[in-house]
């Protein structure tokens, strides 16, 4: 807790963040702040707690032993994201030999990597987020694996300023299958959200990433355009990865990467070249788009979230880029957004974790041979 000092006679600047860390400690939430001020608010009203309920066995104690031994994220940092000489925020980690626990089941408070659910990561962002009217909004809940569709979703959020909390969705052990996430994404797919303060202010659940894109657009009025010929453009180009770039990069990356590694290995090279071909077609379009826009479709906007986490992964779609000046000069533009940075980042510890032949003989299962 080096660097937090309560200023004393002075009431926090945050309404609602005393219960919010009630509430989000209750449930397992870990809080990130973004900035000096915001720390010090939530360290005061964190020293004023007592009394915290343990979420797993529902006893009482005290906020010294939630301190020693279940400090949340938010104490953690003290500084701006984003400014000079700060380090990227913390992040949840998970530990990937925790395995057997539901999908989509809270956890407790912790910072240690024997304190978290691998299935089910909290991740509350509070610092600079809108307000509902005088207080701040509940956290969407987002069903996420860290793939390509997945970093849409976080990427966005972080973007907007939205508080989420994170529920991970292993789709190489089969939570995708789980009876709980159905419910919420009856394509077996993640990502999938919850908001809970959603149309009218009832709860709604989305799925399909530009779906959720789409929606969080309208809900916070940022980059979605601001007039019905903006939402065309930017509705054409995120239909054009939905239905384009994110299916065939998919069987270029599957073909060129996975198919290989089988057993017995499926080298395939009709599959191979139609897919890399298709991919480096797709990019010429880009290429061409980005010509005269700085961004896709103008302006910065949720179809450059919905393309680049594809897109930034033309090596393993075996492209070249020498020849697509623009596309790649968007690449990096985008790529070094700080929201794009952290949204990327998000779970990147359970990514390319290290697995066992027997392991990832039946992740490939799970992953290459649905049959319904």
């Amino acid at each position: 807790m080096s660097g937090l000092r309560p200023v004393a006679g002075r009431k926090s600047r945050l309404p609602g963040l005393h219960r919010l860390l009630r509430d989000g400690l209750h449930r397992g939430s870990q809080v990130l702040c973004a900035t000096p001020e915001h720390t010090v608010a939530a360290a005061i009203a964190v020293q004023r707690m007592e009394g915290v309920p343990d979420p797993l066995t529902g006893r009482t104690k005290s906020m010294a032993a939630v301190e020693r031994h279940e400090r949340p994220l938010l104490l953690e940092r003290n500084h701006g994201i984003g400014e000079p000489g700060v380090q990227e925020p913390a992040r949840a980690q998970v530990d990937p030999r925790v395995t057997q626990e539901p999908v989509l089941r809270q956890t407790r408070v912790g910072t240690g990597p024997l304190d978290l659910d691998p299935k089910c990561a909290t991740l509350c962002r509070n610092a600079q987020r809108p307000r509902k009217g005088n207080r701040m909004p509940d956290p969407i809940d987002l069903h996420y694996w860290p793939t390509p569709n997945g970093w849409k979703v976080t990427i966005a959020l972080e973007e907007m300023n939205l508080p989420y909390a994170l529920h991970l969705v292993d789709i190489g052990k089969g939570d995708q299958f789980d009876p709980d996430f159905l419910k919420l994404s009856p394509n077996n797919r993640m990502p999938a959200i919850i908001d809970p303060d959603g149309p009218d202010g009832h709860p709604i659940s989305i799925f399909e990433s530009g779906a959720i894109l789409q929606y969080l657009g309208r809900k916070t009025g940022k980059f979605y355009g601001s007039t019905d010929r903006d939402r065309i453009v930017i509705d054409q180009w995120l239909m054009w990865q939905m239905g384009g770039v994110g299916p065939m990069a998919g069987q270029a990356h599957h073909f060129l990467r996975y198919a290989p590694e089988r057993t017995p290995p499926q080298v395939l090279p009709y599959a191979q070249d139609r897919y890399r071909n298709e991919v480096g077609r797709l990019y010429s379009v880009l290429n061409t788009r980005l010509q005269d826009n700085q961004f896709v479709a103008g302006d910065y906007s949720i179809a450059d979230m919905a393309i680049w986490p594809w897109a930034q992964n033309w090596e393993g779609q075996e492209q070249a880029i020498d020849d697509k000046p623009h596309f790649a000069r968007w690449l990096d533009e985008v790529g070094s957004r700080p929201a794009v940075i952290r949204g990327k980042a998000v779970a990147d510890e359970v990514r390319n974790r290290e697995q066992s032949p027997e392991e990832r003989e039946a992740s490939d299962r799970i992953l290459f041979e649905q049959k319904g």
